[in-house]
């Protein structure tokens, strides 16, 4: 309504009791101020592009009515950035909407007003007191399970989250949004087989209909797709992501812009399965739908993105770099140069910039990345984990061992500390800092980081069964210099069935767990074990095309077996094996510095 209406309005009705004109000034200065947040979200960012089912959720009876009209705005933006159907893109779009209408809450709002500030603002500790205090003086419990769940995902907390949604659901059964949910909240929290198992049981009911809506059909498919990508198994989840694909073509079009996320959906999944053609294929697609369509821009920021990574991926980092800083840029103009969106091409960039020998230049790009995300998003978010672990990998390979743990300790040490909640790492935190004290010769501080993750690894696996065969393997090792035998024995013995499940050929790994083996009995007096362990080390040693300096050893310690067990012509055999090979290693290396002196002259 314009203010010359409202003006008409109460001219006509001047003649109304005092009470009745009272009401209609109250109400026009209520639609001026609604009109007013809108005015600003919008002048602010441009309207983003999102599915026809993001319909605004109407239960907001929690709120005072003062503030009900007024905050309803910012509290329907932050639940539309949970929303696993809105792209990162959109996401980030939604981010600066909220920053302004958070702004607009002032101090003299209501609890609840209050309360969606500090969500919005990422204040978990704030949102979480003023939610008791509300939750003390009112009953509604839907309305408050729906802020604590909104509270949690904010704060990245995903398995928290689903604590809250499962009760929304099991209040709502038939409330597909709340459904939607859940299950974004499950793959984030890494439930993935929950997730799975729920969206396809929904699935499932769908089919059985004769026209099921269009837009539930992709969330459910999307969902089951991200559960099976999240594990890395891409063959399962293609015929989810094509059907996915299909569904939004024939529902939006070919030209509709989401289908630019139909797109960036399949090339994503080629990537992951090493089919690159077509993966680029796929990009370039979403970048022509994005083009021909995104007024603005925004929209490129993530084809350009999700392209350069996958040219990463096939070590062409010429034609990555120009295409994250075409992503920089964009990000720079339309929404700014420190908006959290360009942390993760300033990482990837960083990368870029490692590989092709400009340290100074990459290290730069990631602590610039790392000071946006911690200002933006806090210590406790993925991102700030994420680039703080490429951050340590980067120090590790300059050889700066004491940078490398200080950043890793500072993900342990602040009042932030990940815990296992969802995708935070702390079991990569712990292995990594776990690794980097046991190469500085601290065995006593590694033995207890690596005990700390072990539980956490046990957990990942398969996912990670490198992390763990390494956990394993290096305590066993801590175990057999400390005289603890049996404990060593029995690491060493589940490394070994690991190894053989994962490489089914010979190769370093599996052959050095033999040894272990072998050394570990060797030391117990376990002869007879001790030969068949270290014998099975010396035979794929063998096998093995290139000549390592660990052969030398086993041979040796085979020979030490045999004298043990009084077969000393076999023992003589395999000590004049280890000095003619360690002769030809010898000259081998004299072979390779000289050639690498007279490279020099």
């Amino acid at each position: 309504m314009r203010l010359t209406d409202i003006l008409n309005q109460i001219y006509t009705n001047i003649s109304l009791h005092t009470e009745t004109w009272i009401s209609i000034l109250i109400g026009a200065l209520v639609t001026l101020i609604i009109g007013y947040i809108i005015y600003k979200i919008q002048k602010k960012e441009t309207t983003i592009h999102k599915l026809d089912h993001d319909a605004k959720l109407e239960e907001i009876k929690l709120l005072h009515q003062q503030d009900s009209e007024k905050i309803k705005v910012l509290y329907e933006l932050i639940i539309q950035s949970q929303r696993g159907s809105i792209g990162e893109i959109e996401a980030a779009v939604l981010e600066q909407k909220i920053e302004v209408a958070a702004e607009l809450i002032t101090d003299q709002d209501s609890d609840h007003a209050q309360a969606l500030k500090a969500i919005a603002d990422k204040d978990k500790d704030e949102a979480d007191s003023l939610l008791d205090k509300i939750a003390e003086q009112e009953h509604n419990l839907l309305g408050m399970y729906k802020l604590r769940a909104l509270n949690e995902c904010r704060n990245g907390f995903y398995s928290e989250a689903v604590k809250w949604y499962r009760k929304i659901v099991e209040m709502m059964p038939e409330d597909f949004t709340q459904l939607d949910s859940l299950l974004q909240a499950l793959n984030n929290a890494g439930q993935t087989n929950e997730a799975r198992a729920m969206a396809q049981n929904k699935l499932n009911t769908l089919d059985k209909q004769d026209n099921p809506e269009a837009v539930s059909m992709i969330i459910l498919l999307d969902n089951i797709s991200e559960a099976y990508c999240i594990e890395q198994n891409y063959d399962a989840a293609e015929p989810y992501t094509l059907r996915s694909y299909e569904i939004r073509k024939n529902h939006f079009g070919e030209t509709h812009l989401e289908m630019g996320n139909a797109y960036n959906n399949i090339a994503v999944l080629y990537g992951g399965k090493g089919k690159y053609k077509e993966s680029e294929e796929c990009f370039l697609k979403s970048v022509a739908v994005q083009e021909a369509d995104d007024k603005n821009g925004i929209g490129l920021i993530q084809p350009y993105s999700n392209l350069a990574n996958l040219y990463l991926q096939q070590n062409r980092d010429q034609e990555a770099l120009p295409l994250l800083e075409k992503a920089i840029q964009i990000i720079s103009d339309k929404l700014g140069a420190d908006h959290p969106y360009i942390i993760h091409p300033y990482n990837t960039l960083g990368n870029i910039y490692a590989n092709l020998g400009r340290c100074d230049k990459a290290l730069e790009l990631l602590l610039k990345a790392r000071a946006i995300s911690d200002a933006k998003l806090g210590l406790h978010h993925p991102f700030h984990i994420e680039i703080s672990l490429n951050l340590a990998y980067f120090y590790k390979t300059l050889g700066k061992l004491t940078q490398e743990e200080e950043v890793l300790r500072c993900l342990l040490d602040n009042k932030d500390t990940p815990t296992d909640n969802g995708s935070n790492k702390l079991d990569t935190v712990l292995f990594k800092l776990a690794l980097n004290l046991h190469a500085q010769g601290k065995p006593d501080e590694a033995e207890l980081y690596y005990t700390r993750a072990l539980p956490l690894l046990r957990k990942a696996h398969p996912v990670q069964p490198d992390n763990l065969a390494s956990t394993l393997n290096n305590l066993g090792v801590i175990y057999r210099k400390t005289g603890r035998y049996h404990e060593a024995e029995t690491y060493f013995l589940e490394v070994d069935e690991i190894n053989e499940k994962i490489y089914p050929q010979v190769n370093l790994q599996k052959t050095i767990t033999k040894m272990n083996l072998g050394n570990t009995y060797i030391r117990m007096e376990r002869w007879s074990e001790a030969e068949q362990y270290m014998q099975h080390a010396v035979m794929m040693f063998g096998e093995m095309k290139s000549v390592h300096p660990y052969h030398i050893d086993a041979l040796h310690d085979y020979a030490s077996i045999l004298e043990k067990l009084g077969r000393h012509a076999e023992a003589d055999e395999y000590k004049a094996k280890a000095e003619e090979l360690k002769t030809k290693l010898e000259g081998h290396t004299t072979e390779n510095t000289e050639e690498t002196e007279s490279s020099k002259g």
